[in-house]
């Protein structure tokens, strides 16, 4: 009976020394051959590896603690570094043509629906007196000759061409700030951008001043060969068929 005390004692000091004694990753008690009991990570062959829970060393789970306060907010970081500057983007497409803006000093020529035409310009000085309505088609001014209240009809053009087809040309002074325009049968035309020295191998004139050597072109026009030699630029049009004469001019 003292025996058995005393191994029973023993046991339970060497279950607290091992208990006092772990590791923080041990997590396995043994029971040796001998007896004793171990504390390992595992348990060794031939140790029997013994329940905490049934030796009474492990408490009940306890409840469930309550939910702390939430934490101070931090403080905010400092702003990021200025990024790289992007590429350049690609050019947009170009706008529509603006409206015609309000009627600015000067005399106006108008046709009978009260449209304008352009601005009046004369030549009194001339014999006989010269009126022209001077129009801006885009970004180039151009002179058209009038005839009393309509326009004056004709037009001379020259081609590279010996038939009068192909690109049509005007002539067309480098220094002119206002382009010469031409109208025949309701349509303007006239010079538009830079004048070059060019030499054209055909002209296409109406009316015809004089008799046709050339080829006719009916009604009244004629295309004559050349060489014809002068600066003139690109051939550009405008329909200008819903100005309805009799024009007039009013003041401003």
């Amino acid at each position: 009976m003292r025996r058995t005390l005393v191994r029973r004692v023993t046991t339970a000091l060497v279950i607290t020394t091992g208990l006092t004694t772990t590791p923080a990753n041990a997590d396995v008690l043994c029971k040796t051959k001998k007896g004793t009991v171990k504390v390992r990570v595992a348990c060794k062959r031939g140790e029997t590896p013994l329940n905490i829970a049934a030796l009474g060393l492990q408490g009940s789970r306890g409840p469930k603690g309550d939910k702390g306060d939430p934490g101070q907010q931090g403080t905010p970081g400092s702003p990021g570094a200025t990024g790289r500057q992007g590429p350049q983007g690609l050019q947009g497409p170009q706008g529509a043509v603006g409206a015609t803006g309000p009627q600015g000093p000067g005399l106006v020529v108008k046709d009978t629906n009260g449209t304008v035409v352009g601005v009046y310009e004369s030549e009194f000085d001339s014999s006989p007196v010269e009126e022209a309505a001077v129009r801006q088609v885009g970004s180039t001014a151009v002179r058209i000759q009038l005839a009393g209240s309509s326009f004056q009809d004709g037009i001379r053009l020259f081609y590279a061409s010996n038939n009068c087809t192909g690109q049509a040309l005007d002539e067309l002074a480098e220094a002119y700030l206002v382009h010469p325009g031409f109208v025949h049968n309701g349509i303007l035309h006239y010079g538009v951008g830079a004048a070059s020295l060019q030499t054209g191998l055909s002209k296409l004139e109406v009316p015809t001043p004089g008799g046709c050597s050339g080829i006719s072109v009916p009604p009244n026009g004629c295309c004559d060969s050349g060489p014809f030699g002068g600066n003139v630029a690109p051939d550009a049009t405008e329909d200008l068929t819903a100005l309805v004469p009799p024009f007039h001019v009013e003041a401003p």
